[in-house]
């Protein structure tokens, strides 16, 4: 009895003892790892601290692919990436691909919100201009698995379409996107399309030697063959699906195939291939039941035990797998919900942060300008008073200096049109006396003597075009716009009339205007009472007041 007490004691003590290196080796696993982790965020520190600008987003790529290599877990590669986003600059070379490299491999972790804040901004620069972003057929596939795992099917597949048009496309790529449109049209029970997209995987799977994707297509293919009743080619593609996981260890997608395959046998009578399937499904879940989800394992056993009657047992697994689902569901609708929480808080904090930065902008770029506008009034104002006394000197002087010259332009003008008058009522004169010589002498005279006296009297006739033009030049300098006026406003006075105006606007008498105009006084008093008539006026004294007021 004493020696079974013993043997207690003694095995009590063994297990304390274990108990304790065990807590010992998680503690110092766990503190090793921290100071590991600390020892790399200390170095990223220093590494971004000793590069110059545009070497810093070079330097933070190649630490990231330098510590995978030589990481000792992945939990503390996952937050050395997430870590290293805030050291990341945005206005430096190398951005886009720093902010590949780490989203692209967070998510090839899983780790899709984590991969999240990265891809995004890539997202945003791509919209503005595609050119910027280095791996773009690479990164349309990665944002469009990214949207997909969030539950925005139409930004996937509008990723997904923009992949397809790139030409650097590789055939992976094209494989992996073309399988997740699949899964985007079996989401809306599209199964025409889905189907479209999920053969011409397949095909380009086969045609690459793709094993692993022509597996995973091949599960997909069967699943939906299944689901359409199509037992054939659910079996053909299934059967392929389950080879090749078996193959590769890919235990999940094997028991699940084989589930499947099961309900294929129960539902065309093959009882004995279907008990075999079950049977090998049970040998499998005990070896990889940590591994796979077992829902399909608990309908594939549910269908076998109801289809030989077993009804008790075939109850016993619907309720396994009634627990599974709705555990299954439950947390999938937990996860739906986060993650679009997750994207709503993250694009708001986004649009917080993006306008934040547009005020600070715009509030820079104001006090920079007002602090400029300042200095420039200032600097203005100086030059202002220095020079306004001068300017205004100078600007009396000018005004003083024109005032003269117009002064001395409209005398000038006002001698030379006298002078020209003069000189047109002197050859006038001349005129008259040739008339009274030709009218002695006109009986007396041969025809060349008269034409003689014709080309005297022309070579002194007042008033001749050149004459006119000449005259009426002066007569604009003196008084611009008169004869504008009177021509734009009645145009149907004629040149003797207009000469007329001309003569009154310079003050001289009938007499004086006979004279100038080389026609009698009478003549002059017609021409006159025409223009009065024309301007609808019946007193001289009037059409005076009406010409000195234009």
């Amino acid at each position: 009895m004493k020696d079974k007490r013993t043997y207690r004691s003694y095995t009590a003590l063994v297990l304390r003892a274990i108990s304790c290196l065990l807590v010992l080796f998680i503690c110092t696993y766990s503190f090793a790892h921290s100071i590991e982790l600390s020892k790399a965020k200390s170095e990223v520190k220093a590494l971004v601290g000793s590069s110059t600008l545009s070497r810093v987003n070079s330097n933070l790529k190649k630490y990231i692919c330098d510590f995978e290599k030589n990481r000792t877990t992945e939990d503390e590669f996952i937050k050395l990436i997430v870590f290293i986003k805030d050291f990341i600059l945005a206005d430096q070379p190398k951005y886009v691909d720093v902010l590949f490299a780490a989203g692209d491999r967070l998510q090839r972790a899983d780790h899709f919100k984590e991969a999240y804040p990265f891809l995004y901004k890539i997202a945003r620069l791509e919209e503005s201009d595609s050119t910027t972003v280095k791996h773009i057929c690479r990164f349309y596939e990665v944002m469009g698995h990214s949207y997909y795992f969030f539950g925005r099917l139409k930004k996937a597949e509008e990723m997904f379409e923009k992949g397809f048009r790139c030409p650097g496309l590789l055939s992976e790529n094209r494989i992996s996107m073309l399988n997740t449109m699949g899964l985007i049209y079996n989401k809306r029970f599209d199964t025409k399309a889905a189907e479209s997209y999920f053969v011409r995987a397949s095909n380009l799977a086969k045609k690459e030697n793709n094993k692993a994707w022509y597996g995973v297509i091949s599960g997909n293919l069967g699943l939906l063959y299944y689901v359409k009743k199509d037992v054939s080619k659910a079996r053909k593609y299934l059967e392929i699906d389950y080879n090749l996981s078996v193959d590769h260890a890919q235990w999940k997608s094997a028991l699940n195939a084989l589930s499947l395959l099961a309900q294929v046998d129960l539902t065309t009578g093959k009882i004995k291939d279907a008990t075999q399937k079950i049977q090998l499904l049970d040998s499998l879940m005990l070896e990889h039941s940590s591994e796979v989800s077992p829902i399909d394992y608990y309908r594939a056993k549910t269908d076998f035990f109801e289809y030989i009657g077993d009804f008790e047992q075939a109850l016993g697994t619907y309720r396994l797998q009634k627990q599974v689902e709705d555990s299954m569901r439950r947390a999938s609708d937990l996860t739906t919900i986060q993650n679009i929480e997750f994207q709503l808080e993250f694009e708001r904090k986004q649009s917080e942060i993006k306008e934040l930065h547009q005020k600070r902008k715009a509030a820079t770029v104001l006090i920079v300008s007002l602090w400029s506008g300042l200095i420039l009034l200032l600097i203005g104002a100086i030059i202002i008073i220095r020079q306004i006394s001068k300017r205004r000197k100078k600007e009396q002087e000018i005004f003083e200096l024109k005032s003269q010259r117009i002064r001395e332009n409209m005398e000038r003008v006002e001698e030379d049109l006298n002078t020209a008058l003069q000189n047109l009522m002197e050859k006038n004169e001349i005129v008259f006396a040739l008339n009274d010589e030709i009218q002695k002498w006109q009986d007396k005279v041969d025809d060349t003597q008269r034409e003689e006296l014709s080309e005297k009297i022309n070579s002194h006739l007042l008033l001749t075009d050149e004459g006119w033009h000449k005259f009426r030049r002066l007569f604009d300098q003196r008084f611009e716009g008169f004869l504008a006026y009177f021509e734009r406003t009645y145009p149907d006075l004629t040149n003797a009339e207009i000469r007329l105006i001309v003569l009154i606007k310079l003050n001289l008498g009938t007499t004086e205007m006979s004279k100038a105009l080389g026609i009698g006084v009478d003549s002059v008093r017609k021409t006159n009472l025409r223009l009065r008539k024309k301007l609808g006026i019946l007193d001289r004294n009037e059409l005076k007041s009406l010409i000195d007021s234009v």
